[in-house]
């Protein structure tokens, strides 16, 4: 099927790009600026106030119009106009196309298509993408590093708020937050049949969604979205650039949600205010582990662990406390990098050459519950009870494992002493409790080791692994690994240091 549609003009082709589901969308308070016309006399716009940076890349939405409408059959319809989604390298001046539109006459969307295996290319000199290009890329014109948007939570305090035909959507009670005077929410959204964002894009069955609701003017906005597919796995979500509030219709989702949730939190943000405007998490402290992936000073954590932190303190099964900085973070995955001064002489070494097994045995170690138990590295034993995590996350392991608040970031060692994956959440017992009636035992996960070692060699990091060998006995894992695993302590306080 021929899905072509001038893009040469404005873009830089989309052979063998692969669908990856959903991608940013189109903003909606826009500031189109002219580049200019092609030699098809197609008009080609970008929008300043959807520039992003992210990673050494900037992003920009691009509108290229055409003249006179052209009928397409693959898109039973007059196409009219495109909107691009562009992953620019100005050091390199080529570029990628994240996301295409189509649209007709009356604005109507024809087509969508999020793409992934991104291919860059260098525009043609005199071309109108090379205007583009020197115009977004022109000092001044980019914006500031575009915050990382918030991921949906492993545990969580999930509400009906209605349950349609289409299928059935959830609150997450626990993830209501207010700030200047907006409302801050997850939703999930569970379809009766698996659904597409667009053609040939990725069966998904789960919509999560982090919306911004304004209660007085009964008006929302979608911050951020996830979507689970048929196989399980959550695809990563991109920040929607330039959203700006819409109306909550009258029956719909929208207005379901907001008579639920307006006026649950409106104080929570004035009554968690202390001294000096400081809120109690601004001031709080958060406890987790760590463990060392490397000899010249490097620590891997959960994101979750270190989140905003005024200071980062590590601190060795010998007693040795240094100060860290985050060297880099990847939330999707729940993954955090530290650096610290000096090197470290025991490292934890990364399982190749045989996948984790059902039933297999396993060894956490941390500091859970820090200044209730023992304030050394503690050890627990379980066995690895399924190879995904919730609703079939194929980047998780679930473990019996014992595992308290605090082990987060922990190692997950198998009998040989090789890394197998992280400790990163446990099922509320009393929140499922109460939607189940039971009390779940030990039904707690980690974060795969492969998804690990691709964050970590994607910052360079050169790691040690290890073939898994003859089991050792519990007690000689242990050792092992209370030598690389340590007490990771990030401080919100204004004196923090």
């Amino acid at each position: 099927m021929n899905r072509s549609f001038r893009l040469s003009a404005c873009s830089l082709g989309f052979a063998a790009l692969i669908v990856l589901g959903l991608g940013a969308s189109p903003s909606l308070a826009v500031n189109w600026v002219e580049v200019g016309k092609t030699t098809s006399s197609d008009t080609c716009y970008y929008d300043a106030d959807s520039l992003r940076t992210d990673k050494g890349l900037l992003y920009v939405w691009l509108k290229m119009t055409l003249p006179r409408p052209e009928y397409k059959d693959f898109l039973k319809g007059y196409g009219a106009s495109q909107l691009l989604y562009y992953a620019v390298d100005c050091s390199s001046r080529t570029a990628a196309v994240v996301e295409f539109n189509v649209y007709d006459q009356q604005g109507s969307l024809l087509d969508s298509l999020s793409l992934s295996n991104w291919t860059y290319q260098a525009a043609p000199p005199g071309s109108i993408f090379s205007a583009v290009i020197e115009r977004v890329c022109s000092p001044g014109a980019s914006p500031p590093p575009t915050p990382t948007p918030p991921t949906p939570p492993l545990a969580a305090n999930w509400i009906k708020i209605e349950t349609k035909e289409t299928g059935t959507t959830h609150y997450d009670a626990d993830s209501l937050r207010t700030d200047k005077g907006l409302l801050y929410v997850w939703t999930k959204t569970t379809f009766a049949e698996p659904r597409q964002l667009g053609k040939g894009s990725a069966f998904f069955t789960t919509l999560f969604t982090y919306d911004a609701m304004d209660c007085s003017s009964n008006t929302f906005a979608v911050l951020a979205a996830f979507s689970r597919t048929v196989q399980g796995v959550l695809l990563p979500s991109r920040s929607v650039p330039g959203t700006t509030p819409v109306p909550m219709e009258p029956g719909s989702t929208a207005k379901a949600l907001a008579d639920a949730v307006c006026g649950l939190d409106t104080r929570r943000e004035e009554a968690s205010r202390g001294k000096g405007g400081q809120t109690e998490a601004e001031n709080a402290s958060s406890v987790g582990s760590g463990f060392i992936v490397s000899s010249d000073g490097l620590v891997l954590t959960n994101a979750h662990v270190v989140p905003s932190c005024r200071a980062i303190h590590v601190t060795t099964a010998s007693g040795e406390r240094r100060t860290a900085s985050l060297a880099a973070t990847d939330p999707q995955s729940d993954l955090a990098l530290l650096r610290t001064k000096g090197g470290f002489s025991s490292v934890a070494a990364f399982r190749v050459g045989r996948t984790v097994r059902l039933g297999e045995d396993v060894i956490a170690l941390g500091y859970p519950l820090h200044g209730l138990l023992a304030s050394g590295v503690n050890v627990s034993s379980g066995t690895v009870s399924a190879l995904a995590g919730i609703a079939n996350d194929s980047t998780k392991l679930q473990i019996s494992a014992p595992v308290q608040p605090g082990n987060s970031g922990g190692p997950l060692l198998d009998l040989s002493g090789a890394l197998v994956g992280i400790v990163v959440a446990k099922l509320d017992a009393i929140k499922m409790a109460a939607a189940i009636g039971d009390i779940p035992q030990n039904v707690n996960f980690a974060i795969k080791a492969d998804v690990a070692r691709l964050f970590l060699e994607g910052q360079g990091v050169s790691l040690h692994v290890a073939q898994a060998s003859a089991p050792r006995k519990k007690e000689d894992v242990a050792a092992m690994g209370r030598d690389f695993t340590v007490l990771v302590e990030c401080l919100n306080g204004p004196d923090a240091k």
